[in-house]
């Protein structure tokens, strides 16, 4: 069950990363680029880059834990991560506007709006996805209009924590079921005591698919390291020697 305080913060600090002129355009674009169909290729070769990227991420979390001192450091690295790659630069034309954008985006608007509890009819405004990757056939398709405001179904999303445990975790998984993201990707970092580790860990084991989990744990009292990668059935411990 998802804190409905901490969900409620998440959504505020989502919310402040509305541009504003995508604020007068809200309540006036209601039609969403859909994502490209299962088995595209152009989306398969992006995912390799993406997975590749998380791998590479988790790699260096695991072995320096403090080489970035808060969350947002780790999503410019991620994004520098997936830059280097071929397939995910350029500037792709948005329709027919005159304008270009890249594919590699953050906070980018949730597909589907959550509720904030069960029983409400009515839904709530949108929170945002930390990054995600956009297929340049989407930016062929949609308006200018759409592109500010954030309604195109990104088919990669990464979802990205430092220092939360079961609460945050919930939340994000949450997010990306309710958006029925076609390459839904969690990313849990955390070198905070372990009081709540075996929590964490449970919900961990009990992401099905499509949703894939990249996991490191720093036990820094007990010099040990949990991790798991994307696509590893199992969280790993061992030893951490500093270096």
């Amino acid at each position: 069950m998802i804190n409905d305080e901490t969900q409620d913060q998440d959504l505020q600090k989502e919310q402040k990363a509305i541009p504003a002129d995508a604020k007068a355009l809200l309540d006036k674009v209601h039609i969403t680029v859909p994502a490209p169909p299962p088995g595209d290729q152009w989306v398969g070769e992006a995912v390799k880059a993406v997975e590749a990227s998380i791998t590479k991420l988790i790699d260096e979390f695991r072995a320096q834990p403090f080489i970035h001192r808060v969350e947002h450091s780790l999503h410019v690295r991620l994004m520098q991560l997936l830059s280097e790659w071929e397939h995910l630069r350029g500037w792709y034309p948005i329709d027919d506007s005159g304008f270009k954008t890249q594919l590699i985006h953050k906070e980018w608007p949730e597909t589907r709006p959550r509720k904030k509890k069960p029983e409400l009819i009515v839904d709530r405004r949108r929170g945002s996805f930390d990054v995600v990757v956009l297929a340049p056939s989407q930016l062929e398709k949609a308006t200018l209009e759409q592109f500010t405001v954030g309604r195109i179904d990104a088919p990669i999303v990464i979802e990205l924590g430092l220092g939360y445990w079961n609460d945050h975790l919930s939340g994000d998984r949450e997010k990306l079921t309710n958006s029925r993201v076609q390459h839904p990707y969690l990313v849990h970092l955390s070198r905070m005591p372990s009081g709540y580790e075996e929590e964490t860990e449970v919900i961990i084991a009990g992401i099905e698919a499509p949703t894939q989990i990249a996991y490191v744990h720093h036990d820094l009292e007990q010099k040990k390291v949990s991790f798991k990668h994307l696509g590893s059935p199992e969280i790993t411990q061992i030893e951490h020697t500093r270096r």
